[in-house]
């Protein structure tokens, strides 16, 4: 009787109900009038207060059993809601698209015939982890060219690299993360959204810690364009590789567990103050706006004085890019299959200062090996250069 209470307000207007549930046995081939009649004598107050009551106090739906807690229990009631269904197919639609480092990936070598092609790479294989300190790294900078060369910011030997789930902790919500140009402060961003999407972002240490359920990656360039109005949903809506806009259910949800939210800002330095998202970004970081949601911010050396007044992020780290091990390791990584060439360009590399320190900041070593790569196919040359003079293009 309580369930029916529960999924039809009047459910003692109905005489079949009487009929069969409330009547005695003499009073089972009562006719309708009679039914009425007995229906008036019920309080409907009292009963619905009761039900209720019972509604509050014993829902049938969420009342763990004996063997299992309230956390499982829980877990289980998510595992089979529409949000998660949604964030399964969001999970699967972000795997699919960056599966590639890019849309055309630009690899500086040739697969050989039968061998596939230069779109068959992976992110997950040629991704190399970043040398990442922690705090701001500051340098003292030569008037010397080739002091500068060896001491800008480069990344020690001994230096550690760091995991894109590495970045985060329970207790420090709010990440500013600093690197200049082509250090990797993108991609970055785009296997972070990939190894969440993977389950692999967390070690099982941090997994205890934190649980994300949804992750948006956010590109400050994609907004320099417009005045519209922008709310959290809409700009929710709008990060990358969102394939389907958010349901209410899940807006719901977001809105009532911020602290499962993840939203990932990439390149604060292109935003402009007029701009509908700076205000909104602003709101965010604050906590005005999805209190306890996880922020983690990009941005260049030279516009950290862009946060005013400065902001107190909570944890801020500096990416280096490579050092000379993972510049290798880089290289091993997009040259897989043409050993020969590899060897002869890391031989080449070494000993070149000047190519060396440029080669720790990742967009310029694959510059680098993309144009030595060339020299190496090219059937007039076929050697690499002696010298900046020998080449010409």
């Amino acid at each position: 009787m309580l369930l029916r209470a529960r999924n039809v307000k009047n459910f003692m207007e109905d005489a079949t109900f009487h009929k069969y549930y409330l009547s005695s046995n003499q009073q089972l081939n009562a006719s309708p009038a009679e039914s009425e009649e007995f229906s008036a004598i019920i309080d409907y107050d009292t009963l619905n207060a009761i039900i209720d009551y019972d509604s509050h106090t014993n829902p049938p739906s969420t009342a763990p059993t004996d063997n299992e807690s309230p956390s499982e229990q829980q877990q289980q009631e998510f595992n089979t809601s529409s949000v998660a269904t949604f964030i399964k197919r969001m999970k699967k639609h972000v795997r699919s698209v960056t599966e590639q480092p890019c849309v055309d990936p630009a690899t500086p070598f040739h697969r050989n015939p039968g061998e596939g092609s230069k779109s068959d790479l992976k992110l997950d294989h040629i991704y190399t982890d970043l040398i990442i300190h922690e705090n701001r790294a500051l340098s003292e900078f030569s008037e010397d060219r080739e002091k500068q060369l060896k001491e800008y910011h480069r990344p020690r030997e001994e230096s550690r690299s760091t995991r894109p789930g590495d970045i985060f902790d329970a207790d420090k919500r709010n990440i500013l993360v600093v690197g200049r140009p082509g250090i990797g402060k993108t991609m970055f961003c785009k296997k972070i959204l990939r190894n969440w999407a993977s389950d692999n972002l967390f070690s099982d240490a941090q997994k205890s810690e934190i649980d994300l359920k949804l992750a948006f990656l956010i590109k400050f360039r994609k907004f320099n364009y417009t005045n519209e109005k922008l709310s959290l949903r809409k700009l929710l809506d709008a990060s990358e590789y969102s394939k389907l806009p958010l349901s209410d259910e899940v807006w719901h949800y977001i809105i009532d567990n911020p602290d499962k939210v993840l939203v990932i800002f990439d390149g604060f330095d292109n935003v402009e103050d007029s701009m509908p998202l700076h205000t909104l970004y602003k709101k965010i970081l604050s906590g005005k706006i999805l209190p306890g949601a996880t922020v983690l911010t990009t941005i260049r050396p030279t516009a950290v004085s862009f946060f005013e007044p400065p902001i107190a992020f909570e944890r801020t780290v500096e990416i280096l890019g490579f050092t000379s091990a993972k510049v290798e390791e880089d290289l091993d990584n997009f040259t897989k299959g043409d050993g020969n060439k590899a060897e002869a360009i890391k031989r080449y590399i070494r000993s070149n200062l000047k190519l060396q320190s440029f080669c720790y900041i990742p967009v310029n070593c694959l510059i680098i090996c993309s144009c030595l790569s060339h020299l190496l196919n090219s059937p007039v040359s076929g050697c690499l250069p002696s010298s900046l003079t020998n080449y010409t293009p």
